[in-house]
Formats: C-alpha cells, sequence, structure tokens
C-alpha cells in the first residue's frame, strides 16, 4: 500500500514522534518528522508537502489549529489525520475538516488502518483504487471542496 507515500508526523512529544516514525517506516512509508509549529510550517515551506499530516493539535509555538487554518489555505487539498488527545477544540470546524480524527490511546494497528484509508481516499490513483471500509471507531472528517 505505501506506494511512495510520504507522512509528516508532528507532535509535541520526542517519543511519540521516533514511535510513529518507527512503526510507519516497517509499513514501507517515507516518513518526516516534525517537533513545532514552525517545523511544520519550514519543512512545507522547503521540502513541499507530503502526502499525509498526522498533526498532534497542541504542538508548541504555533498551535495546532493555527497551523490547520494556515494549511487549509495554501494546501487545501493536503489529508489531515488529527492525532491528539480529547479535546474541545475538537468541535472547531477547522478540526472537523480534518481526513479524520484519531485520539491518541495507544492504538498504532487503529492509527495504520486509518492511515491506509484515507491514503486510498485521497490517492486512488497510487493506491490500488477505491474507497476502503469505513473505521467505524474512527470520527471522520472528510474536506469539502
Amino acid at each position: 500500500m505505501p506506494a511512495g507515500f510520504t507522512i509528516l508526523i508532528a507532535d509535541r512529544n520526542r517519543h511519540v514522534r521516533n514511535f510513529l516514525r518507527r512503526e510507519l517506516l516497517k509499513e514501507g512509508y517515507r516518513v518526516e518528522v516534525a517537533t513545532d509549529g514552525r517545523d511544520i510550517l519550514r519543512k512545507m515551506n522547503v521540502d513541499g508537502p507530503p502526502d499525509l499530516l498526522i498533526l498532534d493539535l497542541e504542538i508548541p509555538y504555533v498551535g495546532g489549529l493555527t497551523i490547520l487554518k494556515r494549511l487549509r489555505h495554501r494546501y487545501a487539498h493536503l489529508p489531515v489525520i488529527i492525532h491528539t488527545f480529547p479535546t474541545e477544540d475538537a468541535n472547531d470546524p477547522v478540526v472537523q475538516s480534518a481526513a479524520a480524527f484519531v485520539e491518541k490511546i495507544g492504538n498504532t494497528d487503529r492509527l495504520k488502518r486509518i492511515i491506509q484509508r484515507v491514503l486510498r481516499e485521497y490517492y486512488p490513483h497510487r493506491s490500488g483504487g477505491g474507497k476502503g471500509s469505513e473505521d467505524k471507531e474512527c470520527f471522520e472528517r472528510r474536506l469539502t471542496e
């Protein structure tokens, strides 16, 4: 399934970033990490957007909501998976526009399934086509174009 997909993981916690990086590298994805909001913007401006962003809303310096607003303006078609602890921001319209919202509960298999589903949905020509089965546990958020 990876088919050369690049995923940017942006999480405030170094251990979470490194763990997710290792897990997704094992799956065959190219993986980049960002330590804070400024790092996300810098990587996007220098390297261009990844195929998928996994974003912790509590990222330091430039917060997750601000990052989402900026990305929606510049990279409207970039799928974003919000990967965070339960938060009041989950009801914000910008958060609702994300491809998926996944609570951090330590279940990487669930996150991997959602990553595959989102990549199939957004890049059917690169991933074997068609939408995958819906993950009942996931609060799906699709971009309105």
